[in-house]
């Protein structure tokens, strides 16, 4: 957890546990409470502690089906109404030997529960993200499914899959001509569920990127507005590791398509370097694919490659995996290039698929210094949220990622562009 140094205040509204025993108000007990919403997870999960002075836990003979209710607001942000099903919880008793103990329980949100009792056994002949509004609405919540659209018409066959299985199942499979990394996930936010391209929502969001300002040194009044935007601690992590990177196909990779009725294979080269520009990205200027070494050994062969079918049970069917896999690795490969995690006063309003600007201020005088935060500033792309409440208090933990620096940034290294051209063979 980020060290606490700055939280907003908060109003908690309701705090219930709730069940066929009844309902049991945990306002007056409660120790704290943290809400997690990430981009890669299908739904959110919480956890609530607090203090068992009357007994309850024994009175609860926890099953599966309790609830916890929360509701909670701080200044300018939205109000924050979640259900969670308690699916876990643990008692830790009084050292001391004392009656009262600390109780956690743990929860996901409804439709979580809702959905692991369904099987998707289903075919289906359009466009995916259609598929995906389809299977969403099997699940009867009044949460909402906010899609992108999906490019061509495909036709497939969920074979009894759970509908967020299917989800992510349908999601590894989506085209969109319009955004060439085809980066489709399945997640959800406080806002409700996603089933969106990660470009597209970087080329949707950028435009209202919001500026966190690191300044440890900053002299802010807790009543001042500017201070839910001052970061006083952050740590920020940078992905060197080259194996990993070209195993992965950030670099290059290559897509074999095995056409059994025509009897053909088709060979598509992607190499990272040249067709960055092509992809959205948070910033201008690519980050770590500007090595010579790395590229004249890319030019002689592609550690990366991967086998498709095409034409199965005599299908003509256009399923674009070869642009869909390498297009997808790449991006969120690269996207993985920088990963910084930040504590700032409690803040709802700001959610995975976000964008922030993180603004270094020059803290030190000296070069080296002012060099690193060049590279660290810049837009990042928010992929975890955790809402950390205690009595009075309020934190959030965000975590996020850049795959690009500001192209002002001084680097060692003139920038390389590869000459070779991408070629496709039968």
């Amino acid at each position: 957890m980020v060290d606490k140094y700055k939280t907003n205040s908060v109003n908690l509204e309701t705090l219930k546990i709730s069940g066929t025993f009844g309902s049991y108000d945990a306002l007056d007990s409660f120790t704290g409470f943290e809400i997690e919403e990430s981009m890669n997870a299908d739904s959110m999960v919480c956890n609530m502690t607090f203090i068992d002075a009357a007994d309850i836990s024994n009175k609860i003979d926890f099953d599966g089906t309790e609830s916890v209710t929360i509701k909670f607001s701080s200044p300018g942000n939205r109000e924050v109404d979640l259900e969670f099903t308690i699916f876990k919880h643990t008692v830790q008793l009084d050292p001391n030997g004392g009656s009262a103990k600390a109780v956690t329980l743990y929860g996901v949100t409804p439709e979580h529960y809702t959905q692991a009792l369904i099987d998707i056994n289903q075919s289906f002949n359009g466009p995916l993200n259609k598929f995906a509004d389809t299977i969403f609405s099997k699940l009867r919540t009044k949460r909402k499914l906010e899609t992108h659209d999906t490019t061509g018409i495909v036709k497939t066959i969920v074979p009894g899959f759970t509908p967020f299985e299917s989800m992510s199942f349908l999601a590894n499979r989506s085209y969109d001509s319009s955004f060439k990394s085809c980066a489709f996930k399945f997640y959800e936010t406080i806002d409700g569920y996603h089933f969106k391209n990660v470009e597209k929502v970087i080329s949707e969001e950028k435009p209202k990127a919001i500026t966190y300002q690191y300044n440890p040194n900053a002299n802010v009044k807790v009543d001042d507005k500017r201070i839910q935007f001052i970061i006083s601690k952050i740590d920020v992590q940078a992905n060197n590791d080259v194996m990993q990177k070209i195993k992965s196909g950030m670099y290059a990779s290559e897509a074999k398509e095995i056409d059994l009725i025509n009897q053909t294979v088709i060979k598509k080269e992607f190499y990272g370097k040249e067709e960055f520009d092509e992809f959205e990205h948070l910033d201008d200027d690519a980050m770590s694919l500007d090595s010579k070494l790395l590229l004249s050994k890319l030019d002689k062969g592609i550690n990366t490659s991967f086998w498709l079918m095409k034409n199965i049970d005599n299908q003509e069917e256009e399923t674009h995996f070869t642009q869909i896999i390498p297009g997808r690795l790449f991006y969120l490969s690269s996207l993985e290039q920088v990963k910084a995690r930040m504590g700032i006063p409690g803040n709802s309003d700001l959610s995975p698929g976000k964008v922030i600007n993180l603004d270094m201020a020059e803290v030190t005088a000296k070069t080296e210094f002012r060099e690193q935060e060049a590279k660290i500033t810049g837009n990042y792309l928010v992929t975890k949220v955790t809402h950390l409440v205690e009595r009075g208090n309020y934190q959030s933990v965000v975590e996020m990622c850049k795959d690009s620096y500001r192209s002002n940034v001084r680097r060692p290294h003139k920038h390389v562009v590869s000459t070779r051209k991408p070629r496709a063979t039968i």
